[in-house]
């Protein structure tokens, strides 16, 4: 069985999400989000997300208005692995020397890259983590998986059926 390997790059918690925990209605639903590269979040209005699709890897936002609360990054090849997690840690490491001396040096370490197949990395960004309510978070990390699976899905590298 495959796992997504899905890590907060925030709090360093990673957790194993198989494709079981998505259902085959989400991924019909978020399929078009997929293909337009951009547009709502179903049911969560006025939430918008914009996704970039590369070769094995991809990488979306979570937005409300101009307020970006969480940027992530899907690789299930290693070739899309190597793309994309240094475009993670790059926006990690900015928002480290941003917070240079208000947070502790402790909480601005980066985690290592999964290293497993695939993974779904997330950084929750601070102006969209001022903007966003308590409730709004509690299902942002739904959304990702959900997001992450209907990519990989979209593929066809990882038969998600």
């Amino acid at each position: 069985m495959v796992a997504l390997q899905h890590l907060t790059l925030n709090t360093s918690h990673c957790r194993a999400s198989p494709r079981s925990e998505v259902s085959d209605d989400a991924i019909a639903a978020l399929r078009p989000l997929v293909v337009a590269g951009r547009g709502r979040v179903p049911g969560f209005a006025p939430w918008r997300c914009v996704i970039a699709r590369g070769d094995g890897a991809a990488t979306f936002d979570v937005r409300r208005g101009q307020d970006v609360a969480v940027l992530c990054g899907v690789a299930w090849t290693p070739t899309g692995a190597g793309g994309v997690w240094p475009v993670l840690e790059k926006v990690w490491l900015d928002i480290g020397d941003a917070m240079a001396g208000i947070a502790p040096e402790s909480v601005l370490q980066m985690p290592p890259c999964p290293e497993s197949l695939p993974w779904l990395a997330v950084i929750i960004l601070p102006a969209g983590l001022m903007a966003t309510s308590r409730r709004d978070l509690g299902w942002l990390g739904d959304f990702e998986r959900c997001l992450a699976w209907t990519i990989i899905a979209a593929s066809g590298m990882i038969s998600c059926g």
